[in-house]
């Protein structure tokens, strides 16, 4: 149920996709389980639930959401490009792509593990930490990384 504010109310278990691009929803509830993709690009969504997870693709990309929660599993894609994300949680679980591009984000966390693609492109990103593992490829801007931390 959503309230006249655009604020979901109670648990919600989606066994789709939850397609809330351009919409005017604000909150989504704690817990929330979806068993598809969550499309949340150019929301006015600030926060994401604690303890999420997502067996498809999550978009949050272009959104005012400033963290990521602790729990928050992926097991698709995820994209976080364009926000004001400025740290990943340390123990995120991503199964797919990881895009963080052109955020404020400056350290990934150590033993960060992408079973996709990682794009740090644009990001403030300097060296890459110790037990990194990326299966697919890593994208980044020309001399963006100076070392690798030991």
């Amino acid at each position: 149920m959503i309230d006249e504010n655009g604020v979901y109310i109670g648990s919600l278990e989606v066994q789709g996709d939850l397609k809330l691009d351009d919409t005017q929803i604000k909150k989504l509830p704690d817990n929330l389980v979806v068993h598809g993709s969550l499309w949340a690009s150019y929301t006015q969504i600030e926060k994401l639930p604690d303890n999420l997870v997502v067996y498809g693709d999550l978009d949050i990309s272009y959104t005012q959401i400033k963290k990521l929660p602790s729990g928050l599993e992926v097991y698709g894609d995820l994209w976080v490009s364009n926000t004001q994300i400025k740290k990943l949680p340390d123990d995120l679980v991503v199964y797919g792509d990881l895009d963080i591009s052109y955020t404020q984000i400056k350290k990934l966390p150590d033993d960060l593990v992408v079973h996709g693609d990682l794009d740090i492109s644009y990001t403030q990103i300097k060296e890459l930490p110790s037990g990194l593992i990326i299966y697919g490829r890593l994208k980044l801007s020309i001399h963006q990384i100076h070392t690798q931390s030991s």
